[in-house]
């Protein structure tokens, strides 16, 4: 049903019931609400007996100037289970200043969730909201808050380090995009006993990895024993110093994280300057037993591991089913008759990358290697579940796919 349709001109009460009619069976509301101005919500509201227009929601998404405030006259403050994404895309769209002034008010202004206390989830990227300890309360009284998604956090204007930790009993994930030193202040002054998931993606990059380090440390001796999933993403603006750095130095803290299930590490650098060695490789997959989906997306300064890494996750990560690792060097690759005896494993993805290096891979070495440690790996190109082998001269791939359908044939045989 349309909105713009209906509301053109008076409202009929025929026209009315129609709109109640259908209005009971929406579920999800998404896109940019503000193409309606939020006093036709207040109209309609008013016409419904101040009671919300869309009973029966459970997931908004409002983006855009004078959306939010269609919001209190939409949704229903009894839900529990409502995503809400407060967005805004002023500068994409022109607006009257005074519009645009009363966003950016509204914007910084959430009390009105305060009555929103049965709130699954919470997504406030890309929007003007500020994660402040203000607002830190009123989302902690939400006993239902499963889901926590923010890009800026700023406690330091009127947070009282004397007060008692701010305690989320329900929040199973969050999401942050902001600095390093933000970050750590929030995950100082917060309690979420049931915490799994952990997505960080900070706003800035550094110039010190130290910075990153710290951060690191900060969460393990927080939620080393409790963590399932965590993804971690990089960003250093310049090369640093060969001499001291390597990526087993800040990642170092994620060993004591031996529950994790899912892990996705990506670091974006200047240039492959930080060094990863054979035995970085072994006792990450050694710290990371019960992982079924690792991602290492590195930059590896040479010499880089070889493609016998891979060995280690064979035998030290027996649930995993995909994995995805960067900077390897697979120019050099163990003959299968030297291999120790190795469990039959059943990772199915996988994705190999040396982007970095010149050398070809000899096709068939590298699939009688894969082909003895992973032995499951799925080989249809045309399967979109598949992240496919790939480096820098893709037209390997093939060859490597097809000595590998050979080997199994003549397992079958």
């Amino acid at each position: 049903m349309c909105l713009l349709q209906i509301l053109r001109g008076d409202i009929l009460p025929a026209q009315f019931a129609r709109f109640q009619k259908y209005a009971r069976y929406v579920r999800t509301v998404a896109g940019a609400t503000n193409i309606i101005d939020y006093s036709v919500f207040r109209q309609l509201y008013y016409f419904n007996h101040e009671r919300p227009l869309l009973p029966s929601l459970r997931d908004y998404c409002c983006a855009g100037p004078g959306s939010p405030l269609s919001f209190i006259y939409v949704v229903p403050p009894h839900l529990q289970a409502l995503n809400l994404t407060l967005s805004h895309w002023s500068y994409e769209i022109p607006y009257p200043a005074s519009q645009v002034a009363l966003t950016l008010r509204f914007g910084s202004d959430l009390t009105f969730l305060s009555d929103f206390k049965y709130l699954a989830s919470l997504d406030l990227r890309g929007s003007l909201c500020v994660l402040d300890s203000r607002l830190l309360r009123i989302l902690a009284d939400m006993e239902k808050l499963r889901v926590l998604k923010a890009d800026t956090v700023d406690l330091s204007s009127d947070f009282n380090a004397a007060l008692p930790l701010v305690v989320f009993h329900a929040l199973e994930h969050l999401s942050l995009s902001a600095d390093t030193q933000h970050s750590i202040h929030l995950l100082s002054v917060i309690s979420t006993p049931v915490l799994r998931t952990l997505e960080w993606d900070p706003s800035t990059d550094v110039t010190d990895i130290e910075d990153y380090r710290h951060f690191l440390e900060c969460l393990s001796s927080k939620y080393a024993s409790s963590l399932h999933g965590l993804d971690l993403s990089f960003q250093l603006n310049r090369t640093p110093p060969l001499t001291t750095s390597g990526y087993r130095y800040i990642l170092d803290p994620l060993l004591s994280f031996h529950h994790l299930r899912s892990i996705s590490i990506t670091f974006d650098l200047p240039s492959p300057a930080l060094s990863l060695s054979e035995n970085d490789v072994r006792d990450f997959a050694k710290a990371w037993p019960e992982a079924t989906d690792i991602c290492l997306i590195l930059r590896c300064a040479t010499p880089a591991p070889a493609l016998s890494s891979l060995i280690h996750f064979a035998r030290h990560c027996p649930n995993l089913k995909s994995l995805n690792l960067d900077g390897l060097d697979l120019g050099t690759v163990s003959a299968v008759d030297q291999l120790d005896p190795l469990p039959l494993h059943r990772l199915t993805h996988l994705s190999i990358c040396d982007n970095f290096w010149d050398t070809d891979p000899d096709p068939v070495a590298v699939a009688e290697f894969l082909d003895a440690v992973f032995p499951h790996l799925q080989l249809q190109d045309d399967d979109p579940g598949w992240r496919a082998l790939s480096w820098k001269t893709h037209s390997s791939r093939p060859a490597v796919n097809s000595h590998l359908r050979a080997l199994r044939l003549a397992r079958q045989h």
